[in-house]
């Protein structure tokens, strides 16, 4: 029998599949979060939150698990022209917001919803491989990815988004943010998605680079 862990566990998706008991659980809320990871650098991720957490410690996530990060993260080394990301779905046991996001809202859920709704529409959308433009000095692409992400959450009933999303969700993908929560105008740089099946959908609100 495995033994339980005691850290924040965290799998990359093209290699590892996270535990059916965690793909099971159901999950309240969502909120997209934009982080400052320093001078000039934003990182957009989706947080979500277990209507029932895990108290105590298994062999899949510590104790005290109150949900999961969700993010298209950089494999290796920024160099050009292009970055391979990876998807990574990583347990959390901190409330509230990320300590370094400067931008957090909540995107309602659906009721009923399960980790594995949300992991199915990665799928169904082709939204995987997703790789990140180099830009000097930057990778960038997150912002793209996650816009379209929610995009295609939303379209399959997974997540009700606001009528008025163009403006209070979108938006705040085109700009870049400071420590203190300043905004910067910036339009989100555009990722490389690598499935043929793909079809980028054209987002109200999201004013993507050319």
């Amino acid at each position: 029998m495995a033994a339980n862990v005691l850290t924040n566990q965290t799998w990359e998706l093209s290699t590892e599949y996270v535990p059916v008991p965690l793909q099971n659980k159901l999950i309240s809320q969502c909120f997209l979060e934009l982080l400052h990871l320093g001078p000039g650098a934003n990182h957009a991720i989706l947080r979500l939150v277990f209507k029932h957490p895990q108290v105590e410690a298994s062999p899949r996530a510590p104790a005290g698990t109150l949900g999961l990060i969700l993010n298209l993260e950089i494999n290796g080394a920024i160099a050009a022209p292009s970055v391979p990301g990876e998807f990574v779905v990583r347990t959390l046991t901190a409330a509230g917001p990320h300590p370094k996001a400067v931008q957090s809202v909540e995107l309602p859920v659906r009721g009923r919803k399960r980790f594995s709704n949300f992991l199915a529409v990665l799928k169904t959308a082709h939204l995987l491989p997703c790789t990140f433009n180099y830009i000097y000095p930057d990778a960038v692409g997150c912002r793209d990815f996650t816009a379209q992400y929610i995009y295609h959450l939303d379209r399959k009933n997974v997540l009700k988004l606001p009528a008025d999303a163009a403006k209070t969700v979108y938006s705040l993908f085109n700009s870049r943010y400071a420590a203190n929560g300043t905004s910067i105008a910036h339009q989100a740089p555009r990722a490389l998605f690598g499935n043929p099946d793909f079809a980028r959908v054209v987002i109200a609100g999201l004013d993507l680079a050319p």
